[in-house]
């Protein structure tokens, strides 16, 4: 008999768009394997964003160009909401008109935003299904929580849990509120994860990779 909390992570799972996430001991559906999904009022949402910034193509062409009027023209390119965060590029000693150099083409939308965020000490994430750019630091803070699945048992809880925490940004993990944290649900086969939206990706190709699971 599935525990009280993994029946509540699957109905979460089955009320925020993964109804393939089972209780353990049950037949699994046919449908392909969703690893992971993200908690909060507008987490399904914010995953269809991220799968649709996966799938566009996009081009960064700018020379010396401040940010502000490169947001601007992503925004207008994907018909997509980006936002700056100014409070914390003001933290950061960043500006809006922080110059931007970059020629990036024939790559998604995704590998674009990281290469832009990576040569200029910036950062990004989703929430409230917009894309925020902030500075590196605000990044690397801003939680979500999202729930693994553990496909086919790959590993036992504990084992996982270890998996991702020694290898995945290992000073990251605490049990502070600041900090990432992780919790197994044993009979349910899944993992709960608080963690930055860089922590998340690892963790959830990890999965992929240690359950050979394709994207």
């Amino acid at each position: 008999m599935p525990s009280i909390v993994s029946r509540y992570v699957a109905l979460l799972a089955i009320l925020l768009g993964a109804p393939n996430l089972v209780f353990a001991g049950e037949e699994q559906s046919s449908a392909p394997m969703k690893v992971a999904f993200e908690l909060g009022h507008s987490g399904k949402k914010n995953q269809e964003l991220l799968k649709r910034i996966r799938s566009e193509e996009t081009k960064i062409q700018f020379i010396d160009t401040p940010l502000e009027e490169v947001v601007h023209y992503l925004k207008q390119l994907h018909h997509t909401e980006v936002q700056i965060d100014q409070h914390a590029l003001a933290q950061a000693e960043l500006k809006i008109d922080l110059p931007i150099t970059l020629n990036v083409e024939g790559v998604d939308l995704e590998d674009g935003l990281n290469v832009l965020c990576a040569r200029n000490k910036l950062g990004w994430y989703i929430e409230n299904e917009m894309i925020f750019i902030t500075s590196a630091q605000a990044e690397a803070s801003h939680m979500t929580v999202r729930v693994y699945a553990n496909p086919d048992g790959i590993l036992d809880e504990e084992e996982l849990t270890l998996a991702i925490t020694g290898t995945i940004q290992p000073d990251s993990w605490s049990d502070s509120r600041q900090g990432g944290s992780i919790r197994a649900v044993p009979s349910g086969n899944f993992i709960l994860v608080r963690q930055n939206r860089l922590a998340h990706e690892q963790i959830e190709s990890l999965i992929r990779l240690l359950s050979g699971i394709e994207d």
